[in-house]
């Protein structure tokens, strides 16, 4: 055989007990061959150790779950508190800061059918208040915790739509305008796939249509009714985790594997290493008696003779108050070492928390050391895990009982949608540490001209704290003063030109108006001829060739009178001259002649 390929031995069968006891067997999926892989093509072989043949004792693992029976799972949870937290505390903590319900104003609303038809005639508020209520008078909330814990448990869940279109059996398709009226929570074993979509091309081929409420018995009650077949649109279908579409063992059709299979092997290793502690911290104290010749005395009459020396001692023990022993024997108590249980527990709890997909600053309450509160990052990312969390396994359901109760209240709105709120709670020392970073932005954003006071003035935060009225997205515009442009005329239309002449009609505005890099040059000109560089009937010229639009008579107002002379800049004293008064003129200028 080549080295680099080798044949593992066919692993033993798993035990007949781990499987569920509702499961068909299936001889293609319990095979051992099915299982573990017959051919290995990875790593190095030793064929004299018989490292990486198949004499290698480590091709004789497997991997193998632990499968549950819906009884261990419901007493692990009911009797381990570690076992309850990790199933229910992520649906607890996603539901404490509630959801937020946000409808847009709009005046048109849509029909049962999705179709944008009629007149949206409630407001937004009003519209919230009674989906509200509706969540509280059907349980919306509690039938959602109660089903997520159950899927994180056992697997799946379900939730039966109490829909009444008054049409329709319950095995046919829901109406639109059905109307919601009550719900009612089912356990995954109660249900079973009775029918599946076979149209390759529909959107759910492949998915349940009908599905069979089989109630099973409670305390020894059989079930409330016979068998039932309903419609995938009447039930909120809670999968459970499923790492493939066929069903594996342990598993119940249409449903995925719960959370506890992951877990259940680190809260064995924990109990064991508590009760392990417990069982040692018990024998600390035990006395022993250590007797000289105690076989002598064992074999002396049936150990009549131990017998005596044993009730002599308690007798001198209960009159004395103390252990009388003979000269040569010896007395004393254990002790048993607890060293070392410290660290074992850290690890067990590492691991349940890795298990658990839970911080241990969570799971445990343990505080990270050193300085400032460590617990703040790992909880932060708790509530990022909590809020993902939500949104992919209690939004969809509660969004879709939100749209049925507003289409049997006037219509679905065209704008609205359901956020959680949120998880962290600042403290107030960190509202006021926020509070003081958007002033100072405001700040330097007024200061450097970037947004107006009125603009800043606008946050959300202000505006609550000041009770401030709230202003539009943009600014008014300024009213446009009579002697620039003329009230009556239209504000998109161009600038008048030469005396209030319009432009052209189609001709460009750039045409007629002069750009910023056109007006420097024209002020770099008139700075030449003020100094002397070019002659002023030169720069005249230079001006109607560079804007042919110019008449002569505006190039040569813009020039300038020939007699215009600059005044002199003063010249600044030099250096540790005393500064000349401000009252006395420069040494060079001419003195003012007398009025007449």
């Amino acid at each position: 055989m080549w080295p680099f390929r080798r044949r593992a031995p066919a692993p033993e069968a798993p035990p007949a007990a781990a499987a569920r006891l509702d499961r068909v067997p299936d001889p293609d999926l319990d095979a051992p061959e099915a299982r573990v892989p017959r051919l290995r093509t990875d790593g190095f072989v030793d064929t004299l150790a018989g490292h990486g043949t198949d004499r290698d004792p480590r091709l004789g693992m497997y991997f193998l779950p632990d499968l549950l029976t819906e009884e261990q799972e419901i007493a692990i949870v009911r009797g381990s508190w570690l076992g309850k937290r990790i199933v229910g505390d992520i649906v607890d903590e996603a539901f404490r800061p509630g959801w937020e319900l946000e409808i847009g104003e709009h005046a048109q609303a849509r029909a049962a059918n999705g179709d944008v038809a009629g007149v949206d005639e409630q407001y937004a508020e009003e519209r919230k208040r009674n989906v509200r209520a509706a969540w509280k008078r059907l349980g919306v909330m509690k039938a959602l915790r109660t089903a997520l814990k159950w899927e994180r448990a056992h697997g799946g869940a379900a939730i039966m739509l109490g829909l009444d279109d008054k049409q329709t059996k319950p095995d046919q398709k829901a109406r639109d305008t059905a109307k919601l009226r009550w719900l009612r929570v089912i356990r995954a074993r109660d249900l079973y796939p009775a029918r599946y979509y076979t149209d390759p091309f529909a959107d759910k081929y492949g998915e349940v249509e009908l599905w069979q409420i089989i109630p099973s018995s409670r305390n020894g009650v059989s079930g409330p009714s016979p068998q039932l077949l309903v419609h995938e649109s009447r039930l909120i279908i809670f999968g459970g985790d499923r790492v493939t579409d066929t069903v594996e063992q342990g598993q119940l059709p249409g449903f995925g594997d719960g959370v506890l299979m992951l877990v259940v092997a680190a809260l064995r290793r924990f109990a064991s290493a508590i009760d392990g502690m417990e069982i040692t911290a018990r024998r600390n104290g035990e006395p022993w008696w250590k007797v000289k010749g105690l076989p002598e005395l064992l074999a002396l009459d049936k150990g009549s003779g131990f017998t005596a020396r044993a009730q002599a001692k308690e007798m001198a023990r209960s009159a004395l108050k103390t252990n009388v022993i003979d000269a040569e024997d010896e007395f004393g108590m254990a002790t048993a070492p607890l060293t070392g249980y410290r660290e074992v527990f850290e690890i067990l709890k590492d691991e349940l928390a890795a298990a658990g997909g839970m911080p241990k600053t969570i799971l445990w309450g343990d505080t990270p050391g050193g300085i400032g509160d460590g617990s703040a990052g790992p909880r932060q990312d708790w509530y990022a895990t909590v809020a993902a969390w939500a949104e992919d396994h209690a939004l969809p359901p509660l969004e879709r009982i939100t749209q049925i109760l507003m289409r049997e209240d006037g219509g679905e709105p065209l704008e609205w949608e359901i956020e959680l709120c949120p998880l962290w709670e600042a403290s107030e020392k960190e509202e006021a540490e926020i509070e003081k970073l958007e002033a100072d932005t405001d700040v330097a954003l007024v200061a450097a001209q970037i947004v107006a006071p009125s603009q800043a003035a606008q946050r959300e935060r202000w505006r609550k704290r000041f009770n401030l009225p709230e202003m539009g997205d943009a600014l008014d515009p300024a009213a446009i003063p009579d002697d620039i442009r003329d009230p009556g005329a239209d504000p998109n239309a161009p600038p008048p030109v030469d005396g209030g002449a319009l432009p052209p009609a189609g001709e460009p505005v750039q045409a007629t108006a002069l750009n910023g890099a056109q007006m420097a040059g024209l002020l770099g000109i008139v700075r030449a001829v003020t100094a002397g560089e070019v002659p002023r009937e030169a720069a005249i010229e230079i001006v109607l060739a560079s804007v042919p639009t110019l008449s002569r008579e505006q190039a040569t107002r813009m020039i300038g009178p020939e007699d215009f002379k600059a005044l002199a800049k003063p010249v600044p004293p030099a250096f540790g001259a005393p500064a000349a008064p401000q009252d006395q003129p420069p040494p060079d200028a001419k003195p003012k002649e007398p009025a007449p």
